[in-house]
């Protein structure tokens, strides 16, 4: 049985002041970089789930990586919240 991550990358960070997924970490990293290299060896895939404003950045992101089992999707109506994107990418993901 194939296990696999959803990373929920759709939000606004509203809290955070700024784009959270492109939030440069200490170790250079950014947070959905540094997301991604700790669910790799965890998971048999991964699917990124973000907004339009930032798939752009998502997928370079994913393509630097180059792994094969990380994917990048643009959900189409994350002002719905974090449910809504959930929910989605479930069934995406079916």
């Amino acid at each position: 049985m194939a296990t696999g991550a959803l990373v929920l990358a759709a939000g606004f960070s509203n809290r955070f002041g700024s784009v959270k997924l492109q939030a440069s970490l200490s170790n250079g990293h950014s947070v959905l970089q540094q997301t991604l290299i700790n669910l790799i060896p965890a998971v048999d895939e991964v699917l990124v789930v973000t907004r339009s404003d930032v798939v752009e950045f998502a997928t370079a992101t994913v393509n630097a990586l180059q792994d094969t089992k990380v994917h990048c999707l643009q959900f189409e109506h994350p002002e719905h919240g974090m449910g809504a994107t959930l929910a989605w990418g479930i069934r995406t993901s079916l």
